[in-house]
C-alpha cells in the first residue's frame, strides 16, 4: 500500500468574474502568512484585451506589480506578522468597466519541499520495485537458458556418441572393404590362372585326339591294302 503524501496546508482564492467599474480597485487580505510561503497567482481579463492591474504586497513591501490582460506566476512571501494583501485594479480604464478571472494559492516552502522529497522517495522506491522485478525476470530468463543450455549439452553428447560410433562404422567398412577388393584381386588372379591352365590342357586334348585319330585311319588302310593284295 502506497503511503500518503504529506498534508500540505494551502490558503486559497479564485474568482470566476470579479467585475471592476472604471478606476475601481479591489483589495484581498489573504491570512496571515507566519512561515515562508509560495503564492502561485494566475488572472485575465474576460472577453477583452484590456488590460488590469495585479499586485501583491506584504506589510507595506510589494512582493510584485504588473499590469496586463493575462498572466500568471508565482513569488516566494516570507513568513511574518502582517498580512499579505492582493491587490486587482481597473485603475487605466476611463469608460469600460472589466471582468477578471483570477486564483491565488499560497503554500508553506517547508511543507512543499517535505512533498517534493517525498515523491523523490516514492519515484526511487518505484524505480527500486521496477528494478527488482526486472532482475527477478532476468534471473529466471538466465535460469531457464541455463536449462536449455543443459539439454542442449545432453543432446550434443547423444550426437557425438552418436558421430563416434558411425566413425567407427565407417572405418569398419573401410576395412572391410579394402579386405574385400583384396579378395576380389585374389579370386581374379586365381582365374586367370585358372583359365590359362584350362586353356592349356584343352589344347594338349586337342592335339592327342589328332595324333590318334591319324595313327587309326592309316591301320585301316594298311589293311584294306593288305587285302586288296
Amino acid at each position: 500500500v502506497a503511503a500518503a503524501e504529506p498534508r500540505v496546508d494551502t490558503q486559497r482564492w479564485a474568482t470566476s468574474s470579479l467585475t471592476l467599474a472604471p478606476g475601481a480597485v479591489f483589495e484581498l487580505p489573504m491570512a496571515q502568512v507566519t512561515e515562508p510561503s509560495l503564492c502561485t497567482f494566475t488572472f485575465s481579463v474576460n472577453g477583452s484585451d484590456a488590460a488590469c492591474g495585479f499586485s501583491l504586497a506584504q506589510g507595506g513591501k510589494t512582493l510584485l506589480s504588473m499590469r496586463g490582460s493575462r498572466h500568471e506566476g508565482s513569488v516566494e512571501v516570507e513568513g511574518g506578522e502582517t498580512l499579505m494583501v492582493a491587490t486587482i485594479d481597473n485603475l487605466a480604464a476611463v469608460f469600460q468597466s472589466i471582468s477578471v478571472a483570477c486564483e491565488l494559492n499560497v503554500q508553506p516552502l517547508s511543507q512543499l519541499q517535505a512533498l517534493e522529497e517525498f515523491r523523490e522517495r516514492e519515484a526511487l522506491r518505484m524505480q527500486l520495485a521496477q528494478t527488482e522485478a526486472a532482475i527477478a525476470k532476468q534471473a529466471e530468463e538466465a535460469r531457464q537458458i541455463a536449462q536449455q543450455e543443459l539439454a542442449l549439452q545432453e543432446k550434443l553428447g547423444a550426437l557425438q556418441a552418436e558421430m563416434q560410433k558411425v566413425h567407427k562404422e565407417l572405418s569398419d567398412c573401410g576395412g572391410r572393404l579394402v579386405s574385400c577388393e583384396k579378395r576380389k584381386l585374389q579370386l581374379l588372379a586365381d582365374q586367370a590362372e585358372i583359365k590359362k591352365t584350362l586353356g592349356a590342357e584343352g589344347l594338349a586334348v586337342t592335339h592327342g585326339s589328332y595324333q590318334e585319330g591319324g595313327e587309326k585311319d592309316g591301320g585301316e588302310a594298311g589293311s584294306t591294302d593288305a587285302a586288296l593284295q
